[in-house]
């Protein structure tokens, strides 16, 4: 542990490679990332820097700071390269826990801060939001780095790192809107306010300073747009307000198994949040109070907002990634504690048998071809010698260094395991829609009615939408998805008979609940 202690953030960079810059191109893209490439494709394909576009059409629901931050790779490493799209999100995410940790090194020891950093590294929703919904990333990194210098020289806040955090908290606003502001700033500065007794009566002007500056620079695209696309920027405006009550709404208590998004660190982070008991009993009490009262509050602001969904509870893994540290901490250096003995037996042993279960997986995969079972050899190695690793420090009680068992079966399961995704594949008909697997290729390009953001990324070109009442007679070819194919048939039953018909199908899985027809293409070559 010296070197680590010696080169902290070296090794967070390098955990962070491990987790987020392998096997990006082995998932397919989301609808969430399928839209931010588009955006940032028609940057570099129409120019269209700051009225920013989708298929050549009007984006705005979504500000332009992650298309920006993206087109640099795309423009360099290929417009079809997911990888390219992708590597940029990797960035941020290893951005976002360095300064998670020289975050929490404000206040405490390096060791505790490493720690946390890696609960945040590797937490389950941390991991998956890179492919889910990549804006809400960016927004919340830039965020705390905005955070990191407004308090760098706590409880001093200096100008020079007011006017440099301020350019971070409107790189947050240009990610995606107000919402970073209200879910991690505020109750972050609550917590701090009520944990280490901060008035700001001297600083109150420099922390205002922040807020203003930042909300100029993030609010500058929206001036924009307001004023150069107005009628649109105002429909697509009120819709979005709209969803925040209309769509998707849950109950106020629908987050209360917030801790589960944290996936291996769930049954630390749940004793964790165990405060009475907790409170009088860890090393730094201050920091304690101030990340269990980050998360709660950050859980209630979550709440009372009508419109929910798991991937918004990303800020509050901040908080409680800081707080299972804490709470850790205290159970490796008291071993013999009740609590210490039944969190540590009870999670190990739910990893150990997580190991086993691995040597499995050929029970499960049909495809049991030389690829699979040089990936199945190493699966099994590496999850042998962790379940090794967990029973030789569990039965020694070496608390602390199995610690780090979590971390190899999340390395394990970035650098390998994601291999494993195709071999699930159980769709034969998977065909994904290309540009370069169509006939005529050279032919105009129309699609009727509605197309998914993801067909469009995979086509590879804008498409523009057809109108019934000027289609051409011949020469052109009609994009028709699965969804509308009945509709198609009976209002343009002719044409549905001359063209010639080649079928794409980008569902992974099996025909039945889990094969969407919207991903299912027929696309009609009129000649």
């Amino acid at each position: 542990m010296k070197i680590i202690d010696q080169h902290p953030i070296l090794f967070l960079i390098l955990i962070g490679l491990g987790l987020y810059a392998f096997n990006l191109s082995d998932l397919q893209v989301s609808i969430m990332e399928a839209r931010n490439f588009n955006v940032a494709r028609d940057m570099i394909t129409e120019n269209n820097w700051l009225l920013t576009t989708m298929n050549n059409l009007p984006r705005y629901e979504k500000p332009p700071f992650p298309a920006w931050f993206t087109t640099p790779f795309a423009y360099v490493f290929g417009l079809d390269s997911e990888w390219a799209y992708r590597i940029p999100t990797s960035i941020i995410s290893i951005l976002g826990i360095v300064y998670f940790y020289k975050f929490i090194r404000i206040w405490s020891p390096k060791r505790l801060a490493f720690y946390a950093a890696l609960i945040l590294a590797t937490s389950f929703y941390f991991i998956v939001i890179r492919f889910e919904a990549p804006s809400d990333m960016y927004t919340h990194v830039t965020m705390l780095i905005g955070l990191y210098y407004l308090l760098k020289n706590h409880p001093i806040i200096n100008w020079s790192k007011v006017l440099l955090g301020s350019v971070f908290f409107g790189l947050s606003i240009l990610s995606k809107g107000p919402i970073s502001p209200y879910t991690l700033f505020l109750p972050m500065i609550l917590a701090y306010y009520f944990s280490f007794k901060m008035t700001f009566k001297n600083q109150w002007f420099k922390v205002l300073s922040f807020i203003i500056l930042g909300v100029v620079i993030g609010g500058s695209w929206y001036f924009y747009v307001r004023y150069a696309d107005p009628q649109t920027f105002l429909d697509i405006a009120e819709t979005e307000t709209q969803n925040w009550t209309d769509y998707h709404t849950r109950p106020f208590y629908y987050y209360w198994s917030f801790f589960i998004q944290s996936g291996i660190w769930t049954i630390p982070a749940l004793v964790s949040l165990a405060f009475p008991y907790f409170k009088s009993r860890v090393k730094h009490k201050k920091l304690y109070l101030f990340s269990f009262l980050w998360t709660i509050i950050a859980l209630i602001l979550l709440s009372v907002v009508p419109e929910k969904k798991p991937r918004y509870l990303l800020p509050v893994l901040f908080p409680l990634a800081l707080n299972t540290a804490l709470v850790l901490q205290y159970l490796f250096k008291n071993k013999n504690n009740i609590i210490s003995k039944i969190v540590h037996y009870f999670h190990y042993s739910i990893l150990s048998l997580a190991c086993l279960g691995l040597l499995a997986l050929p029970l499960f995969v049909e495809n049991h071809s030389s690829q699979f079972w040089l990936l199945y050899a190493i699966l099994s190695f590496a999850s042998i010698s962790i379940g090794f690793f967990i029973v030789l420090n569990l039965k020694r009680k070496h608390f602390e260094n199995l610690f780090w068992a979590n971390i190899f079966l999340i390395l394990m399961a970035t650098l390998i395991g994601q291999s494993v995704v195709f071999l699930f594949k159980q769709n034969e008909n998977y065909n994904p829609l290309s540009v370069n697997k169509l006939k005529n290729k050279d032919l105009p390009t129309l699609y009727y009615d509605c197309i998914e953001p993801e067909i469009i990324w995979e086509y590879g070109h804008n498409i523009k939408k057809s109108n019934p009442n000027e289609l051409p007679d011949k020469n052109f070819r009609l994009l028709v998805s699965g969804a509308y194919q009945n509709q198609f048939k009976s209002e343009f039953p002719n044409l549905a008979k001359q063209a010639s018909v080649q079928v794409f199908d980008r569902n992974y899985y099996r025909t039945g609940d889990r094969k969407r027809q919207r991903f299912v293409i027929y696309v009609y070559t009129i000649k």
